[in-house]
Parts: structure tokens; C-alpha cells; sequence
């Protein structure tokens, strides 16, 4: 058999052997599992095939001819094998290796001896130009020839078992891989079998140009078995294709200016430097775009399962896991809805599974379920891929480390905010005690006090009939009769005014207007001296009537305080921000520290006596005057001994 140099071939057989090698090395990367590198090996082999028969068709001299025959016996010697393992594996990732399976490894060890002993014993060399290769069968020869046609039968036989008895995506990867392989094989054999066996040696080198059918179609069958587009493939080729290219070309462009060898040899090494720095860097800079626009449904897992891990660090709440796990995976992944269920009794403990609510994904902990995302549709309505169903497995296995350690911190809250709640309502009900118990001494203060009166009053009506004669005794059971009246009605309306307060109309005002307004109602005590302290202040907006009786209240503390030892009452005011401040100060025995806190709640009193000094309504009343209706702040001071201060701040209506 002559093999003649046809220059028009090597360009082909270069780009074909350049690409299988590129596909394969893509597909690895892809995904760096033994599947693909199985892959990967056998793509290397081809590709080196390919590669040097096109350099035997470039009939560059003879010791090269020599030299790549022999290389190509030598990759040749590999390929059946290689196939052989990775359909092995292929597609379900699972070997079934046994003794003769390994013994078949001897048989390219022998090939490889055989290329390269100095008589090339699987096919003499006959006569060796630059244009021509004279090629006889060697004693090699027909072992060698068995080593492709035994091992393509059994890949042969075992994909058409293995296509038969499957369904669904893995009958469809068989298909893939079987089309491509039938195609190269049907190449092979019509150029490199039937017409050289007819005397036509010019095609033969198109047999090596048909290999890339069965690299192809094996590489998207593998790409089809990890779920991937077949354009992830082409944008992976073209990003490594185009690092490559730079690498190449920034080294030939080094190179070819002219400089001395040791300056050479320093740029080149420092070129070399630089792109192992930037190779991988620009490889992701150019196919993550290209991945991202041209892809539909393409997301980064890596990315995804990192993001909800870095975000799940702070949490301490089960549910906030959840409602951040599905914003992550519902922003990455395009879904138009997600629900989260929180009530383990509507989810079935189980694996993820689809329902017509959508994907359901359990988060689960040691303790068993906690929870589940029900994840819609795809905004791009594709199914759930494998793929997918794979990178939610990861995030369920990465949700239940972080659930673990969420449950104790949440089983501390919920018995904190247990006892709390218990603690609150222990609270209330003794607050609730205290109220009634106070409520119910005044009720039966008050049902004392109306009794006295109705009962002068049923006395002096009963004798009118009596004295209805005489006109003196009818004029003072009048009067006694209308005191006890008003004496009733004075209890009456003081427990009234916390349930039916006035109505509140506010104005702008001088503050010491209801300040001297409430004075002239004060008696007059020689021995209470009042000191006034006024400073210009703008005026508020407050109800006139409202602030006299708060003003009253206060006062009549103060006097009733000073009553017995005499003393001095204080009245200042003055700008405080945008407040204006008034200060009430009495020189009375003071409040203790054990009354203070409680002095405007209502019923509270430390007065006795009759029963509207001792009824305790007062502070309170001036207390929801101060507060709830002129938006302002009361507080009181005192120490034992040295009287009391009552500090106000009202708004100023600053115009």
C-alpha cells in the first residue's frame, strides 16, 4: 500500500485533531469525573492520530514520515482500548471491569513495542520518500487489526443491548454515542478498507477526518448525561479555543523579536508566569457572559451553593433559612413563585418529588423534617432538569447542617419567650388584683361617703310631714337636703371625669395664663408664700380649661402639703429646645421613694381624710392631660424632707 503526501489533507486533519483534543479537554473540565476522563484519554488518542496523519500528508521529509507513522500506530494502538474502558463506564458512570477486561491492557503495551522497534513489526516501511510511503503488513499487522475490529464489535454489541433495554435520557445519550459511532465507522471502512482493497489510497486520510463525528456525538452524549446544552459545549470549545490562541500567538509574537538567548529565556519564563496567573481567569471572564446570554435556563451552581451558604452563616431562624434559601434559588434560577410550608404535618417526608403545587424540595434536620420549599414553574417553562434536581439535593444536604445548628438556638427562644409570656401574664393578673383591690376600697369609700349624706337626707325628708308647719325647719332641711345633694354629686362627677373627659380644644396661648388663672383659685395661706420665675417663652397650643385643672391639681397638693409648717411655692418657665419647661416646686414633707414611682396611677392617694382628698384622681387625670392630649411629658422629683418638683414640657408653637 502506497500512502502519498496530499498536502490538501493536513490543514483538515490538523483542525480535527487540534478539536478533539479541545472537546474532550472541555468536557473534562465540564465536570472532573472518571467518566470524562475516560473521555478525555480517548479524545487524546484520536486527536494525536489525526494530528500526525496530517503531518504524513504534508511529506515534509522522510525521517518525519517515519517518525509520525510510527505515532500514529502507536495512538492507534490505544484508541480500541480506550474505547473499550469508557463504554465501560458510559453512561452510567458504573464499571463492570473483570480479569479479561484488564489482560486487554497487555495488548497496546505489545503494539507500542512493536511501532517503535527499529523494523516497525505491525507494518514494514517498503520505500520512504518525501512524497510517497510504501507500507507492507508486518508480523503484527493482523493481531493489531483484531485489536480494533474484537473491541469495536463488543462497544458495538453492548451499546445496542444496553439502547434496547433502556428508555427515556439514557436511551437517548446510547443513540447520541452510536450515531456518531456508526458514521466514523461507516467513514472508515469505505476509505480505508473498500477502496484501498480496490487499489484507491488518496481517501484514506478522510477516514481520519470522519473520527470527528464519534468525538462529537460522544461528547454531547456525555454532556446530555450530566445535563448540560450542547452549546455549553461550543462556548467552553470557544473560551479554551481562544485562551489557546492567545497563549500561542503571545509567544510566537515574543519570539519572534530578535534578542539575546539569556533575555530569551527571561521573558519567555516570565510570559509563561503570567499566563498561568491569567489563563483560567480569562477563560471564566469570556464563557461566563457568553454562558449566561446564549444559554436558556444557564446558571452557575457553584455560585449558587455558595451564595446561600455565605447568607445562612448569620441566621438563627428556621423559617428566615427557608425564606432565604428560596429568594436565592428563585433569583438564580428564573422561577416565577415559590411557598414555603412550615407545617410539618401537610409535607411527606421523602426525596424531592413533583406535584401539581410544583417542585417540592424538604429541608430537613437530624430531627427529621422542619419544612419545605414548593418551588413554580421556570420563567423559561423548561422542566426541572436532572441537573437541577442534583444541585437542590446539595443545598438540602448544606440546609440540614444549618437547621441543626438553628434548632437549639430556637428551642432557648421558644421556652425564653414561654416563660416571658408567662412571666406577662402573672404580671397582669396581679396588676389586675391590685386594680381590683383598690378599685374595691374606693367603692366602698364612695358607697360610704353617698350613704352618710342619703341617710341626713332620708332622715329630714321623713320628718317633713311632721314639721310641714313650720317654715324655719323646712328652710333648713332645704338646705341641708341641697349640701348633701351637691356633696353626692361632687363624688359623682369626680368619678366620672376619668370616663367622660371633657372635650379638648386647643390654642395658641401664654403658658402663665392658666398658670394665674389656677392661683386665684387657691385659698389664701399666710404662711404659703408664692415666687414667680418667668422667662419670655413663645406660646403653645393647649386647651385653657384643661391646663387650669392641671394647674389646680398641683397647687392644691402643694398648699395642702405646706398647710400645717407653711412654706414656699415656686413657679418658674423657660425655653428648653423646642419645649417649653415648667418647673412646680412646694417646700412640703416630700414624697417617698417607695410613692413616687406610683403617684399618677389611678385610685393611688396618701391623703385621708374626706373623700375628694382621699379618692387619688388628681395626678392621674393631669398625668392623660400632659401626655395624651398636649403630646408633652410630666415627671416628679422629691426627696423626704425637702418637698417636691413637678416638671412639665409642652410644645412650643414656634410660627
Amino acid at each position: 500500500m502506497i500512502l502519498s503526501a496530499l498536502p490538501s489533507y493536513s490543514i483538515p486533519l490538523f483542525i480535527v485533531g487540534i478539536a478533539e483534543i479541545i472537546i474532550g479537554l472541555a468536557v473534562f473540565l465540564s465536570r472532573k469525573e472518571f467518566l470524562q476522563g475516560l473521555f478525555l484519554l480517548f479524545s487524546l488518542f484520536v486527536g494525536l492520530w489525526c494530528v500526525f496523519l496530517g503531518v504524513i500528508s504534508l511529506g515534509i521529509s522522510p525521517d518525519i514520515m517515519d517518525i509520525s507513522f510510527r505515532i500514529v500506530a502507536l495512538s492507534g494502538a490505544f484508541i480500541p482500548i480506550s474505547i473499550l474502558l469508557f463504554t465501560e463506564y458510559f453512561p452510567d458512570n458504573k464499571p463492570s471491569l473483570n480479569t479479561l477486561f484488564a489482560f486487554r491492557f497487555l495488548l497496546p503495551l505489545l503494539f507500542v513495542i512493536a511501532a517503535l522497534s527499529p523494523t516497525n513489526l505491525l507494518l514494514l516501511i517498503s520505500e520512504i520518500t518525501e512524497t510517497k510511503l510504501g507500507v507492507e503488513l508486518g508480523p503484527l499487522a493482523l493481531p493489531y487489526v483484531l485489536s480494533f475490529i474484537l473491541p469495536f464489535s463488543w462497544v458495538y454489541f453492548k451499546l445496542f443491548f444496553s439502547f434496547v433495554h433502556s428508555k427515556g435520557m439514557r436511551k437517548t445519550q446510547i443513540a447520541y454515542f452510536l450515531l456518531g459511532l456508526i458514521l466514523t465507522s461507516a467513514i472508515g471502512i469505505f476509505c480505508n478498507v473498500l477502496l484501498v482493497y480496490f487499489g484507491t489510497t488518496n481517501y484514506i486520510y478522510v477516514g481520519g477526518l470522519g473520527t470527528i463525528f464519534l468525538i462529537g456525538f460522544a461528547a454531547f452524549s456525555i454532556t446530555k448525561y450530566d445535563f448540560l446544552d450542547i452549546r455549553v459545549l461550543i462556548t467552553r470549545t470557544a473560551a479554551y479555543g481562544f485562551v489557546g490562541a492567545l497563549i500561542i500567538a503571545s509567544f510566537v509574537g515574543l519570539n519572534a523579536l530578535t534578542m539575546p538567548m539569556a533575555a530569551a529565556m527571561a521573558t519567555n519564563a516570565a510570559l509563561a508566569i503570567a499566563w498561568a496567573w491569567a489563563a483560567h481567569r480569562l477563560r471564566a471572564f469570556i464563557q461566563t457572559p457568553l454562558e449566561e446570554k446564549w444559554i436558556t435556563g444557564w446558571y452557575n451552581s457553584d455560585k449558587l451553593i455558595n451564595s446561600i451558604a455565605r447568607k445562612l452563616v448569620p441566621v438563627f431562624e428556621s423559617g428566615e433559612a427557608f425564606k432565604m434559601i428560596a429568594e436565592e434559588i428563585k433569583n438564580t434560577i428564573k422561577i416565577k413563585s415559590y411557598e414555603i410550608i412550615t407545617d410539618k404535618r401537610n409535607i411527606e417526608a421523602g426525596d424531592i418529588k413533583q406535584t401539581k403545587a410544583g417542585l417540592v424540595v424538604p429541608l430537613v434536620s437530624s430531627e427529621g423534617i422542619e419544612g419545605a420549599i414548593v418551588l413554580g414553574q421556570k420563567v423559561s417553562e423548561d422542566p426541572y432538569s436532572e441537573q437541577d434536581i442534583m444541585i437542590f439535593k446539595t443545598i438540602t444536604v448544606q440546609a440540614l447542617a444549618i437547621l441543626d445548628r438553628i434548632r437549639p438556638y430556637e428551642k432557648v427562644k421558644r421556652e425564653f419567650e414561654a416563660s416571658q409570656q408567662k412571666l406577662f401574664e402573672a404580671e397582669k393578673q396581679l396588676e389586675r388584683a391590685q386594680r381590683l383591690s383598690s378599685l374595691g376600697r374606693i367603692i366602698s369609700e364612695v358607697a360610704h361617703e353617698i350613704r352618710n349624706p342619703l341617710a341626713v337626707i332620708y332622715s329630714k325628708a321623713d320628718r317633713l310631714k311632721a314639721n310641714a308647719g313650720n317654715p324655719g325647719y323646712l328652710a333648713e332641711a332645704a338646705d341641708l337636703i341641697v349640701d348633701r345633694c351637691e356633696q353626692i354629686e361632687k363624688v359623682v362627677g369626680t368619678m366620672s371625669a376619668l370616663d367622660r373627659p371633657p372635650k379638648h380644644e386647643p390654642q395658641a396661648l401664654d403658658i402663665t395664663d392658666p398658670i394665674e388663672s389656677a392661683l386665684r383659685f387657691m385659698p389664701h395661706q399666710s404662711n404659703v408664700s408664692i415666687v414667680r420665675l418667668f422667662a419670655p417663652t413663645p406660646p403653645i397650643a393647649g386647651d385653657r380649661h384643661e391646663l387650669e385643672r392641671v394647674f389646680i391639681n398641683l397647687f392644691t397638693n402643694a398648699f395642702d402639703a405646706m398647710a400645717e409648717k407653711g412654706g414656699e411655692l415656686r413657679l418658674k418657665s423657660r425655653m428648653e429646645g423646642t419645649y417649653v419647661r415648667i418647673e412646680v416646686e412646694d417646700t412640703g414633707p416630700g414624697i417617698s421613694k417607695e410613692d413616687l414611682p406610683k403617684i399618677f396611677e389611678p385610685f393611688f392617694t396618701t391623703k385621708f381624710g374626706k373623700v375628694d382628698d382621699r379618692m387619688g384622681f388628681g395626678l392621674s387625670i393631669v398625668h392623660d392631660i400632659i401626655v395624651e392630649k398636649h403630646k408633652g411629658t410630666i415627671s416628679a422629683q422629691s426627696e423626704p424632707g425637702k418637698g417636691a418638683k413637678f416638671i412639665i414640657t409642652l410644645p412650643a408653637k414656634i410660627s
